[in-house]
């Protein structure tokens, strides 16, 4: 009994240890008062408390990232208009060290209840927004309000995607990062975090954390809960703005898409409106089986295949695209 209590207890400091790492907290009172945009129409919202913090950087330095993420639910279709993010860094020159932004949308894994994917795998999240740009500038897509070491940082996202950023009702995974010209990216007071939301019950799942490169040592190479890391909060702070989107419903993807050459002998071009986004495309033969191509920049290279008829699906933002290819 003493052999796994003493276990037990070293496990316990361990994570108290590793918990103290990941977890910061903010030099400054938090005062929402000056970190509220004029708020439109919200779509989800998870005000920042203040107090405490989560790592969520990548280091250009170092090209290493150590990433936060929470999720949110859409009822409907919506047009995402802006996402404010609630944060501090406690050296209060985050303006000198952070030369980007990194915003990343996942859907659900519904087996783990956790992102689908994370930003070391390119192609896996439906949105991907790196390296954003922080200039104040106007007209440029992030405005940042700085109160002492806070900072609230606004992206307009039709700026920052080059494009309206529609998403079809469903669970997703936020993830967004700081893009700080320091090393060690957990480098202490100079790293930017996440604020707590004080959320109960964690929203929809508790917020999640991954360190692909394990900085910290606690084995978090695959998304893992903050309770399992032995924080003691287990939701970040955001808002989501927007307007619920007609495109789905009163447009037909199969009328706003364009599929050619068909039939082809090689490279097969979809061309989808740049406000439509691309959650995922397969190729089917006709017995239901996949060929494991899929939209590439949106193309596909079908040069390989068998001569015959297949079946091309492509879920979108606007709905399901189906339609028939021929390989000659």
């Amino acid at each position: 009994m003493k052999k796994i209590t003493f276990m037990f207890l070293a496990l316990s400091i361990s994570l108290f240890v590793q918990a103290q790492q990941f977890q910061d907290e903010s030099n400054t009172p938090f005062n929402s008062n000056n970190s509220d945009n004029n708020l439109q129409a919200v779509i989800w919202d998870q005000p920042s408390i203040g107090g405490n913090g989560i790592i969520s950087d990548y280091s250009t330095i170092d090209d290493q990232g150590v990433y936060s993420a929470d999720d949110f639910n859409l009822t409907e279709s919506t047009r995402i208009d802006f996402i404010t993010v609630y944060g501090f860094q406690n050296n209060e020159d985050l303006d000198q060290v952070m030369n980007g932004f990194d915003v990343f949308i996942y859907t659900n894994d519904s087996e783990n209840n956790s992102p689908s994917g994370d930003p070391t795998q390119s192609g896996t999240g439906i949105v991907e927004l790196s390296n954003i740009s922080v200039l104040p500038i106007p007209g440029f897509p992030i405005i940042i309000i700085q109160d002492g070491g806070n900072y609230a940082i606004n992206i307009d996202m039709a700026i920052a995607n080059e494009g309206e950023v529609i998403l079809p009702a469903g669970d997703y995974w936020l993830v967004v990062a700081a893009r700080i010209n320091v090393t060690p990216v957990s480098e202490g007071a100079t790293r930017w975090n996440w604020f707590d939301a004080g959320v109960p019950d964690a929203g929809l799942n508790e917020a999640h954390l991954i360190d692909p490169d394990d900085i910290f040592g606690a084995g978090a190479t695959a998304w893992t809960t903050f309770t399992n890391l032995g924080l003691d909060f287990a939701s970040t702070a955001f808002i989501i703005e927007g307007e619920p989107s007609s495109l789905g419903v009163n447009n037909n993807i199969s009328e706003l898409a364009s599929v050619y050459p068909n039939p082809t002998n090689g490279i097969l071009n979809v061309d989808i409106p740049s406000e439509i986004n691309v959650i995922s495309s397969k190729l089917y033969n006709l017995l239901g089986q996949g060929t494991g191509l899929r939209l590439i920049n949106g193309t596909l290279n079908v040069s390989q295949l068998s001569r015959g008829l297949y079946i091309l699906n492509v879920e979108t933002s606007a709905g399901t695209l189906t339609q028939k290819v021929v390989k000659n």
